[in-house]
């Protein structure tokens, strides 16, 4: 369980591939209404009886970010020098989710934190955005390949993908915290060390992350396909598959 400052929440173990200490979700099941908040101001409104819930979603994104190292804070003194050296700043909101589970009851009450990639004023060619993902054809190959050789399938998350990959030192972004933020101090914003939910590059630089990271496990791209993925741990054991 994990104090929220209004009562007690029921906070979810799960696994973590995304580094750090293990990830830990909060729980839905006690949420009276089944619709998610649209915004920040929403969600904490003393008269919303998930308040509690939701606070404690937003605190487990927060910290999240803060973990990772993904930003550092930044007064407005600091923040009219960045803008002198002509470094943009970009506005933030944040997002909620309720997840369901296999039976499709709610399960997590999920928070997200995005940057709004569409007022960027930098202007990026579809080269530099873009990120390939498995397709269907790429999909079914795995499958098939996993009939065939009597195989499991399983799937993985890297939570806060997003999140992981280095932001470029030439790609200076400074970012308003969401309106309404419970614990970042008015007048201070948000440098940004890494790469963000929302921003225009992010899925590009989490491709580039993310294979960097499958090559040094000596993992081989299919030349056919960039989310196709393969290895030989060892002689005697067989091939392991990965789609991206």
């Amino acid at each position: 369980a994990s104090a929220a400052g209004h009562g007690w929440l029921p906070v979810l173990p799960t696994r973590n591939m995304g580094g750090g200490s293990t990830a830990r979700i909060v729980s839905a099941v006690k949420l009276k209404s089944r619709i998610a908040p649209r915004n920040l101001r929403e969600a904490l409104k003393m008269s919303n009886p998930d308040n509690p819930i939701w606070l404690e979603a937003y605190r487990e994104e927060y910290e999240g970010l803060k973990r990772l190292n993904t930003y550092t804070e930044i007064d407005e003194r600091q923040l009219k020098q960045y803008e002198a050296a002509g470094c943009e700043v970009v506005p933030s909101m944040n997002l909620f989710n309720i997840k369901p589970n296999e039976k499709g009851e709610p399960y997590r009450a999920k928070s997200r934190i995005v940057v709004l990639g569409n007022l960027e004023q930098r202007t990026w060619s579809k080269e530099d955005k873009y990120a390939p993902v498995l397709g269907a054809i790429g999909n079914r190959l795995l499958v098939s390949e996993a009939v065939s050789r009597g195989r499991k399938v399983k799937q993985g998350d890297c939570k806060n993908a997003f999140c992981q990959p280095e932001l470029p030192e030439d790609e200076v972004v400074i970012v308003k915290p969401p309106k309404g933020c419970p614990f970042t101090p008015t007048g201070k914003y948000w440098k940004l060390n890494k790469t963000l939910y929302g921003l225009c590059r992010s899925p590009r630089h989490w491709y580039d992350k993310i294979t960097g990271a499958l090559i040094e496990l000596g993992f081989t791209r299919c030349e056919h396909d960039p989310c196709l993925w393969r290895t030989h741990p060892s002689d005697d054991t067989p091939p392991v598959f990965v789609g991206l």
